[in-house]
């Protein structure tokens, strides 16, 4: 039996492109997952959009894309962040694809400094291992952000309503 508050928490690591070599894996998801994220306090923090306590703080924000991926020379999963143009070329991808799980890719910094443009060529399908422990992107990011997990089968929209009261505590209390 379960209880129906199960909070689902999941971690990995967050992978971000570096300027000095590309990064090479698979997808593990079918599509990238888009997040708002305000920069407070020198590290990230996802922006609830209606009644963000950050927003309230003129707290800059930039979307960002999420996907669990598989990279070449790692065994385990982890979740690659990509910037918003990144992200948006790899929903057109999703799009004719219909899914990016399996598809290999190649993602690089187009010049050697840490804010410039990220490229992401998605080439060959190969089957995904079905041995493979697969990522829930939402729960590993709430690990990573030390905010409350979602629940089991939990809308969106109750969560976000936690994050969102986790985020105004965090606030008030300044970090």
């Amino acid at each position: 039996m379960y209880s129906e508050s199960l909070e689902v928490r999941i971690s990995a690591p967050l992978v971000r492109v570096s300027t000095t070599r590309p990064i090479v894996g698979q997808f593990l998801d079918r599509t990238v997952e888009i997040v708002r994220v305000h920069w407070w306090n020198g590290r990230g923090m996802p922006c609830v959009v209606e009644d963000c306590p950050l927003c309230e703080e003129a707290v800059r924000v930039r979307p960002y894309g999420y996907i669990s991926v598989l990279l070449v020379g790692r065994p385990a999963a982890v979740v690659l962040e990509v910037p918003a143009s990144a992200a948006t070329e790899l929903l057109s991808w999703k799009v004719r694809l219909s899914s990016l799980q399996g598809f290999l890719f190649r993602a690089y910094r187009t010049s050697g400094k840490p804010n410039s443009s990220v490229e992401v060529h998605v080439g060959d399908h190969r089957e995904v291992n079905r041995g493979r422990r697969l990522l829930c992107v939402r729960s590993c990011l709430a690990t990573i952000w030390e905010l409350p997990g979602p629940q089991f089968e939990e809308p969106l929209n109750h969560y976000t309503s936690r994050v969102r009261s986790a985020l105004r505590a965090r606030v008030a209390a300044g970090g």
